[in-house]
C-alpha cells in the first residue's frame, strides 16, 4: 500500500472515529446534565421517598466501580434513609462526565484535523496537552469522588468494619504524562512541517 492510498485509508477512518466520538460527547454533556438535574431534583424529594421499607428491600442495590456490589436485602435496614447516597452517586457521576467532555472534544478536534491532511498542526499539540492535564486530574478527583460515595454508604447503611482507603490512579497519572511526551513530539512534528513548507 503506497503513502497516498494509506493516507485516504486514516483519513476516512478518522471521518468514521469522529462521527463516534461526536456522539459519545453530546452523549456526555446530557449524562453530566442529567447527573446535575437529579442531583437537584433528590435534595428536592421528601426525605420519606428513599427511606427503606419492606417493600423496597432486597429491589434495591449499588454498585461502586463495578467492583464492590451492595444488595439491600437485609431487614435491620428497614427505615434508613438513602438519600445521601443517591445525591452523592449523582455528583459522582457529573464530576465524572465534566472530566471526559472536554478530552472528548480535543479528540473530535484532532481527528478532523487529521482528517484535514494537517495531523501536526500546531494547536494538536497544545490539544493532546490538554487531554495530559485532564487525565492527571481525574486521577486524583475520580477515586476521591469513590471514597465520597463510599463513605457516604457507610455511614447511611451502618456498615461495620470497613474502611475506605484513598489513592490516586497510577494508570490516569502515567497516561497523561504520557500525553505531555507525545504533545511535544507533535510541536516538533509541527516544526518539521513547517521547515519542509518554507523549503519547498
Amino acid at each position: 500500500m503506497d503513502y497516498k492510498s494509506r493516507m485516504q485509508q486514516i483519513k476516512r477512518y478518522s471521518h468514521y472515529l469522529r462521527i463516534v466520538m461526536n456522539l459519545f460527547y453530546w452523549v456526555a454533556i446530557v449524562f453530566a446534565i442529567g447527573s446535575i438535574i437529579g442531583a437537584i431534583a433528590i435534595q428536592l424529594i421528601s426525605d420519606s421517598f428513599f427511606v427503606l421499607n419492606e417493600r423496597n428491600i432486597g429491589q434495591l442495590g449499588f454498585s461502586l466501580d463495578g467492583l464492590i456490589k451492595y444488595e439491600l436485602n437485609d431487614l435491620a435496614l428497614q427505615g434508613a434513609n438513602v438519600k445521601d447516597i443517591y445525591f452523592a452517586i449523582s455528583i459522582m457521576s457529573a464530576l465524572v462526565s465534566l472530566l471526559v467532555i472536554p478530552v472528548i472534544r480535543q479528540i473530535v478536534l484532532i481527528l478532523q484535523s487529521a482528517r484535514e491532511d494537517r495531523p501536526f498542526a500546531k494547536e494538536n499539540a497544545k490539544r493532546i496537552s490538554t487531554i495530559g492535564v485532564m487525565a492527571i486530574m481525574a486521577s486524583f478527583i475520580i477515586p476521591m469522588a469513590e471514597c465520597f460515595v463510599a463513605m457516604t454508604m457507610i455511614a447511611t447503611l451502618e456498615i461495620q468494619n470497613v474502611g475506605v482507603n484513598y489513592s490516586a490512579n497510577i494508570v490516569l497519572i502515567l497516561t497523561g504524562f504520557m500525553m505531555f511526551i507525545l504533545s511535544g513530539i507533535f510541536a516538533y512534528g509541527d516544526y518539521l512541517q513547517h521547515e519542509y513548507d518554507e523549503t519547498v
